[in-house]
């Protein structure tokens, strides 16, 4: 497909508000439909729930339908494989099989949705029509390099296979086909400027490389920026699903793409949270070949409803805030770095910090112990760190201790599980 001409990729990312809304609609109920009855994975789940296709309306209905997390389709693909049930034609008809770590099987581009995502998503980022693209992602087996080639192949870009290492290779090909645009790691692509530097290759003068699609990693981001003026641009996907959202030039969150329906869902009710509020974020890719219904793969992120300047309409992801691995389920709620670190900002003057959890009486146990100088005010403190803990974690504290600074170690996890191995 071809860009617009007015600076957008299509038509969809300028739609209203009640045009975006009806189409999501749709397509909510045409992949859940689709889904009950071609993968049987999808389907058992919603049996399993007491949920029929004919019940999932729309966007409001979806939380009715149970979460599919990286472990579980881990586990699912191992009992029915290759694909655990969610794919809806047989192996043999699918262009590429690729693995991902879990392992998970997957298999990107047969879907032109699936592709469209790519290439709006590029588009967005900078990339046109007549670049030459290095792609440093691997096309061993692993499925990002695979993903991206066909799709911007046929979007008109000149693609350079590369795959990773042999940096000084990747210098030489950079400068010999004129490269233009890169996409891999931030950091891989800051140690093949500094491999440019060691061979006497000025990277500003020296190369044509205007551009930097890579995944999140903002601080090599800035570097590459400052010290080589090179343009950087982000965009967030799995292996599983393909990438869903993407930066415009107004770098003010990712915009998520039309050919995906992304949530994000309190972790531990699963229903959606507002604007700004951190949840889990579900992905369910109108994918007609591997339709992962409520997919999560373990990050965190929020909304940002504000009007982009760059004129999109889409609803954009901000910058991902940690992944659900990091949580530690306590009462049976999921607790988080990132909501332990909010309580602390609300009480200045304090060091280290970490949340304990025990095991006493067979019930959980918390404490929250943290550091700071002795304060006659310290009894008003601690109890207004329980207070703040329980609106923002929704749990008591049983505890809160002060230690002197430095009378934790450099090293304290966040969160401190201590409970036995049958009691969590």
């Amino acid at each position: 497909m071809a860009p617009t001409g007015n600076g957008f990729f299509d038509e969809q990312e300028t739609m209203s508000a009640d045009a975006r809304r009806v189409h999501a609609d749709a397509q909510v109920r045409w992949i859940v439909e689709h889904a009950y009855r071609h993968a049987p994975g999808v389907r058992s789940r919603m049996d399993a729930a007491g949920v029929g296709p004919e019940e999932i309306r729309g966007l409001d209905d979806l939380s009715r339908i149970p979460i599919t997390s990286k472990d579980d389709l881990i586990r699912l693909q191992r009992e029915s494989p290759p694909f655990g049930g969610f794919c809806t034609v047989p192996p043999n008809r699918l262009g590429t099989l690729t693995m991902s770590p879990g392992p998970t099987y997957n298999s990107p581009g047969n879907d032109a949705s699936y592709r469209r995502r790519i290439q709006k998503a590029f588009f967005g980022c900078g990339l046109r029509p007549g670049d030459i693209l290095q792609n440093a992602f691997s096309y061993h087996v692993s499925p990002m390099g695979l993903l991206l080639d066909t799709p911007l192949r046929e979007y008109g870009v000149a693609m350079v296979p590369m795959g990773g290492g042999n940096k000084q290779l990747q210098v030489q090909v950079m400068k010999d086909l004129g490269v233009t645009a890169f996409t891999g790691t931030a950091t891989f692509l800051l140690e093949i400027l500094q491999t440019a530097e060691e061979m006497g290759i000025d990277p500003r003068r020296q190369l044509a490389l205007r551009l930097a699609v890579t995944p999140l990693d903002h601080g090599v981001m800035r570097i590459i920026e400052k010290d080589y003026g090179i343009r950087v641009t982000e965009f967030y996907g799995t292996a599983d699903v393909g990438i869903v959202a993407y930066n415009c030039e107004a770098r003010s969150g990712m915009h998520v793409c039309d050919e995906a329906i992304v949530e994000i869902v309190d972790m531990n009710s699963g229903q959606p949270v507002g604007p700004g509020e951190v949840g889990r974020v579900v992905v369910t890719p109108l994918d007609s070949t591997l339709p992962l219904v409520r997919y999560a793969p373990g990050d965190l992120s929020s909304w940002n409803v504000e009007p982009c300047l760059c004129g999109r309409t889409a609803i954009r992801l901000n910058p991902l805030a940690g992944w659900i691995g990091q949580a530690v389920k306590m009462r049976g709620m999921f607790v988080h770095p990132y909501q332990l670190a909010g309580v602390v900002a609300l009480h200045p003057g304090m060091g280290r910090y970490t949340l304990i959890c025990r095991t006493v009486d067979r019930k959980d146990h918390l404490t929250l112990r943290y550091e700071a100088p002795e304060d006659p005010a310290g009894t008003a403190r601690d109890r207004s760190l329980a207070i703040h803990f329980k609106e923002l974690c929704r749990l008591n504290l049983d505890g809160v201790e002060r230690v002197n600074p430095g009378g934790l170690p450099a090293d304290v996890k966040v969160l401190m599980d201590e409970r036995p191995q049958g009691a969590k």
